[in-house]
């Protein structure tokens, strides 16, 4: 297993040396990093670029929270040594999910992570592989999939603040489009 972090590099050293596949664990998005919105698309970035290394499955541990990012375990205050300091965890915020609960009002709400989660997955069906692609820009990010019934998956991320113009190859046919900034769109072949 592999925590989940911005170490692609490290995912397809394990997949190229110990010929092993790799399962990230503990996909999830802490409230530190900014808006649901923006955690949604770093999440799909790392789900993106963790199966281009090599990454047959991911485990997100935190599918459904409440709306304050728990429930928590042990969130009073704890002693901890590090060099003779004394910490305490932090209990007023915990991390966003694809699936939040109001306590109170026992509404559930899908967030933006869950629809991420949703176009890299939703269409690449139970033994889908990876497949080569190439990108021409730092602001885009894409997987592919080869499905068992020969079908094809492409999903594009683009974390820009620009539309970018994307062009998909596919044999000898190629396509131009545009993809909005900051969104993610799946393609069916």
């Amino acid at each position: 297993p592999i925590y989940a972090g911005e170490h692609f590099e490290a995912v397809r050293l394990v997949n190229q040396v110990l010929k092993k596949p790799t399962i990230s664990t503990e996909h999830c998005s802490n409230f530190v990093k900014g808006t649901i919105d923006e955690s949604a698309e770093n999440y799909a970035k790392e789900m993106i670029e963790d199966l281009n290394c090599g990454d047959i499955a991911i485990c997100d541990w935190n599918m459904l929270l409440d709306t304050k990012g728990g429930p928590y375990h042990n969130r009073t205050k704890r002693v901890k040594t590090v060099e003779g300091a004394i910490a305490y965890e932090q209990t007023d915020r915990g991390c966003f999910a694809p699936i939040l609960l109001d306590p109170e009002t026992k509404q559930i709400d899908k967030t933006s992570i869950f629809y991420y989660i949703g176009h890299i997955t939703k269409f690449a069906h139970k033994g889908a592989k990876v497949v080569a692609t190439t990108k021409f820009s730092d602001k885009i990010y894409t997987v592919a999939f080869k499905n068992p019934d020969n079908s094809y998956v492409a999903v594009i991320l683009n974390t820009s603040d620009e539309e970018l113009q994307v062009n998909l190859r596919v044999d000898n046919t190629c396509s131009g489009f545009e993809i909005e900034p900051h969104s993610i769109m799946t393609i069916l072949l």
